[in-house]
């Protein structure tokens, strides 16, 4: 078993969750942890970066490698090649919002130094909860 932690398009309701997850996560805890969050207005999900804000998301239990490896695709991840990887999978602190423990899990991290990363067009998630951030932007089309 393996725990991550999700705070965008992996999250329960996304899209990728749909693509992915459905019917695969054994449990879902809602947690926190430290850094920046934006979404990326060109391409329509979140990236998380190093920074001193609250990002919201869940804490979530997975069964197999394939799943991971499922996930580690969506989100451009290759451990052969790091410097191509859209987000890289790190550990990071997560406090679990349930249990109110400090856990480290991995999470999918926005790869700052990838090149093709730089073109992105990056609108911060003030609130750190980005399907809120979504919510309210669709609530305002």
């Amino acid at each position: 078993m393996k725990k991550l932690f999700v705070y965008g398009s992996l999250r329960e309701g996304s899209f990728n969750y749909q693509k992915a997850l459905t019917g695969k996560v054994i449990s879902r805890e809602m947690g926190k942890t430290i850094g920046n969050l934006f979404h990326l207005e060109n391409k329509g999900y979140p990236a998380l970066v190093q920074g001193n804000n609250e990002i919201f998301g869940e804490i979530i239990t997975i069964e197999s490698e394939e799943i991971l490896k499922t996930i580690d695709s969506i989100e451009h991840y290759n451990t052969e090649d790091y410097i191509k990887c859209e987000y890289l999978r790190k550990p990071i602190k997560v406090v679990n919002l349930e249990t109110e423990t400090i856990e480290v899990l991995d999470a999918y991290v926005y790869n700052i130094n990838n090149k093709t990363n730089h073109n992105d067009v990056m609108k911060i998630v003030a609130s750190g909860d980005w399907l809120k951030y979504i919510e309210s932007k669709d609530d305002n089309v």
